[in-house]
């Protein structure tokens, strides 16, 4: 039960760090198309997000791939908006004082992806604060984790779970919610509003989750 919890825990974050990562092709639309949505039957925000989602992959066309394109440089590029006016992806823009890139959250992130000897992803020339690297760093810890529990090293999973939750608390909970608010207040396709409702909500419920499995160890 425990190595499930973990690996649905890095799905869902691989999924939501790919989405943000990159516009939508046509391969990704057919992946969306092919899931199952049946079971996100509940009235939570994660469930709610998963049902938009599934309306808007299932009600798709031919300009279906260039709105998105268009909705994802609008959005998160701020292209055709007034300056500082997007949802911009960094964790820098929405802690620095400034509201500007390279900051010490960038920084800060780094380090913490050195000290799991991860660096930058092949083909990603984003800064390190970008919010696909720092769910994709959640879904490798998660990986990890479920690693451990398969292989019975409880002392490595503590010590795991301690690093995720830190980096839920230090990081991604101190600006995502907020960052998720401003794409559902911009964005103009219901695909982006139903990816910032699954993230915000999955986020807060990530505290617990941690919690429960922590408590046992």
């Amino acid at each position: 039960m425990l190595s499930g919890i973990l690996q649905d825990r890095e799905l869902l974050y691989k999924f939501m760090s790919r989405c943000f990562l990159k516009e939508v092709d046509q391969e990704y639309l057919d992946t969306l198309k092919s899931i199952n949505y049946s079971n996100f039957n509940e009235a939570n925000p994660v469930d709610e997000g998963f049902r938009l989602l599934s309306k808007y992959v299932a009600n798709t066309g031919d300009q279906t791939l260039l709105n998105l394109a268009r909705d994802y440089a609008r959005t998160f590029l701020g292209a055709g908006l007034a300056q500082n006016e997007g949802a911009y992806p960094y964790e820098s823009v929405y802690t620095s004082p400034d509201h500007l890139l390279m900051q010490n959250a960038r920084d800060e992130a780094l380090k913490i992806y050195y000290s799991e000897e991860l660096g930058r992803s092949n083909g990603f020339t984003e800064p390190e604060d970008h919010i696909a690297f720092e769910l994709e760093f959640m879904a490798h810890l998660c990986d990890r984790a479920a690693k451990a529990v398969q292989s019975k090293d409880f002392e490595t999973l503590r010590a795991n779970m301690v690093k995720q939750k830190a980096f839920l608390e230090n990081n991604l909970n101190k600006w995502v919610p907020g960052f998720c608010d401003d794409v559902i207040r911009i964005a103009r396709e219901d695909f982006y509003r139903a990816l910032a409702m699954i993230t915000k909500g999955f986020l807060e419920e990530e505290s617990v989750v941690i919690e429960y499995i922590m408590k046992d160890l």
